[in-house]
């Protein structure tokens, strides 16, 4: 099992005692999100290929008592929405969590639009951000049924590909490499 469906598995769980918590995604689905989707289609949105537009859209859900949980590739949800997240998330404070998938190369064959390099580093300078980094099921799942209100952003591995902070081995080539800094 991957880590994400490990993350969902335990969100789908937690979101059967928690008429709160809700899924936006922007256009981007995984196997382990079917059950919630089917379960929850009224806590379930997708706002297409439009990141800066889900963090928007989980801004306003947040501000009225809602927990979303944004899940998008982890290159688009962090760099393409760096502006929403320092003023929606850090500034005000709201209870929102972004789930980025495969941090890192996950994407190798996709190109360095899919890349997601410093994804740690730029969150980690604002304000009341958590930074979550699972390294296997257990956190993953620990990760997903975590009540604190803080704005968080939770990084998880694609496929083989473990994304432990500054250290990647790039499952398409076996290439281990470590990020400067990591």
């Amino acid at each position: 099992m991957e880590l994400r469906d490990a993350f969902f598995d335990a969100l789908y769980e937690r979101a059967k005692h928690d008429q709160k918590i809700l899924v936006l995604t922007a256009d981007m689905w995984a196997d382990g999100l079917d059950q919630f989707k089917r379960a929850f289609p009224d806590r379930t949105i997708s706002v297409g290929i439009a990141e800066q537009n889900l963090i928007n859209v989980a801004t306003g859900l947040a501000s009225s008592g809602f927990r979303p949980f944004c899940v998008a590739i982890a290159s688009f949800i962090v760099y393409r929405c760096y502006e929403q997240i320092k003023l929606y998330l850090s500034d005000m404070g709201l209870p929102i969590t972004l789930v980025g998938i495969g941090p890192g190369i996950s994407y190798a064959w996709d190109g360095p639009s899919h890349h997601c390099l410093y994804d740690v580093q730029i969150l980690s300078v604002l304000p009341g951000m958590k930074i979550i980094t699972p390294r296997n099921q257990g956190e993953a799942a620990a990760a997903a049924i975590r009540t604190d209100l803080a704005p968080t952003y939770i990084r998880l591995g694609k496929g083989d590909a473990i994304a432990k902070w500054g250290r990647y081995e790039d499952p398409n080539f076996g290439v281990p490499w470590q990020m400067r800094g990591g």
